[in-house]
């Protein structure tokens, strides 16, 4: 059986989401300190829309690389079967002989 190229992401995933919320945490805390009307909090409020999906995008590419290892584990799967089944067309080959 072939190895996985690559491990388990969800591990990085979380970190990545974590980091956002955190940012996303720090802005809307600093918003409520500050005029609403003020430069600052315009420039806050464009960081934060602009980074507010990214946990949504992070959590379809974790839905993403399940499905591309589910898919990956299933063809390991027939190539396993197909090989098994080469082995024992060969060995009645061999046996005919």
């Amino acid at each position: 059986m072939m190895g996985a190229p690559v491990q388990n992401t969800c591990p990085d995933i979380d970190k990545g989401i974590k980091l956002i919320e955190d940012a996303m945490s720090i802005i809307k805390c600093r918003r409520k300190e500050i005029d609403s009307k003020s430069e600052e909090d315009d420039v806050l409020w464009d960081i934060l829309a602009k980074i507010e999906d990214v946990p949504s995008i992070f959590e379809q590419l974790r839905r993403d690389n399940d499905a591309l290892r589910t898919w990956g584990h299933t063809l390991n799967e027939e190539v396993e079967n197909s090989a098994n089944y080469i082995n024992e067309l060969e060995e009645k080959i061999e046996k005919m002989k």
